[in-house]
């Protein structure tokens, strides 16, 4: 109902107050008079306290799912393609980074609000009212219940979540693809919201048109961020070529890193990885182990020699069977 209707004409209210008193007062018409009167006061007070929840509901769900749920989505999607622009795998879970953080805190932010104007309906019982009335109504608010409900079990199910493989993989995937997915539905909630709102309130069409522009440039940023993120995720990282210390290839061989490969500073850990060569003698690995030497196998003739800074170390000749 129109608040327009329900206006009170305080004129003509005052007027029938003094031709009460000037006649004396007839038996019961005063007492009836005010008794109707304060009804209608009651019913504009009434009315106007759920004009102020749907308008406190309509400013938070448009805030949290048209500005705060876009904006979160494209920072997880940036922090995602810069992950595959390094050559990581998409799926491995990075250190909380700037983009993961603002994301984490936004999406608290969006699931407060979105409780909280889902409060204000039920605390001035808006749900009787929108189930008794048309059936865009009845969308809007059922709608709404899916969205908070897939918000909420979206936070149990990262509070929640499992970071060894694959399980882990399984969480991820399920948490971006209806992560998107309710974006897209409570944006759509919220441009039916607002047209419910205009409908109710001529003239304060500011949510219904803040839904649809914010919406719409939302959208498209996500969907080309997605189209760029899912082409990228498509391409295995690129293998890296292994070198030797003097930056060529390893014995003329060239060996192929796996985007798993874990890179070992020499210098920082003095150790090193022997593999691809022959074991010496007894004597002469007994010899290297004295002296805290160990080989590279990067490929023939070239050697990797670590140890205690406070000694000079040089590498070994090459023994006669290993030249060949």
């Amino acid at each position: 109902m129109s608040l327009k209707n329900l206006t009170i004409n305080e004129t003509l209210a005052n007027n029938l107050t003094i031709m009460t008193n000037a006649l004396g007062g007839l038996p019961g018409f005063g007492r009836k008079l005010e008794d109707s009167l304060a009804e209608e006061e009651a019913l504009e007070e009434l009315v106007q306290g759920h004009e102020r929840v749907r308008l406190v509901h309509a400013v938070l769900m448009s805030v949290a799912w048209v500005l705060i749920a876009p904006t979160m989505v494209i920072l997880a999607l940036l922090r995602r393609m810069g992950i595959n622009k390094n050559g990581q795998s998409a799926t491995l879970e990075a250190p909380n980074t700037t983009y993961m953080l603002a994301h984490k805190i936004g999406q608290s932010a969006l699931i407060v609000f979105t409780l909280i104007g889902m409060f204000l309906v039920l605390s001035k019982n808006e749900w009787k009212i929108s189930s008794e009335s048309s059936s865009i109504k009845q969308l809007h608010g059922w709608t709404g219940v899916l969205i908070v409900t897939t918000a909420l079990a979206q936070l149990l199910m990262w509070i929640f979540r499992t970071k060894p493989e694959p399980g882990h993989n399984v969480w991820l995937n399920f948490h971006r693809y209806v992560g998107l997915s309710v974006l897209i539905v409570g944006m759509v909630n919220c441009v039916i919201g607002g047209g419910i709102y205009e409908e109710n309130y001529e003239g304060l069409v500011i949510f219904w048109y803040a839904a649809v522009i914010l919406g719409g440039i939302s959208a498209i940023a996500v969907i080309v961020l997605l189209v760029t993120v899912l082409l990228g995720s498509n391409k295995n990282a690129k293998p890296v070529e292994g070198t030797t210390s003097d930056g060529g290839s390893a014995g003329g061989n060239a060996k192929t890193v796996t985007k798993s490969a874990v890179v070992v500073d020499v210098k920082a850990s003095k150790t090193a990885i022997r593999t691809d060569v022959g074991t010496p003698g007894v004597t002469e690995e007994k010899q290297r182990k004295s002296k805290g030497i160990h080989i590279d196998g990067g490929g023939k003739g070239e050697r990797e020699i670590t140890g205690s800074d406070d000694e000079t170390q040089k590498p070994l000749p090459l023994n006669e069977e290993e030249k060949g």
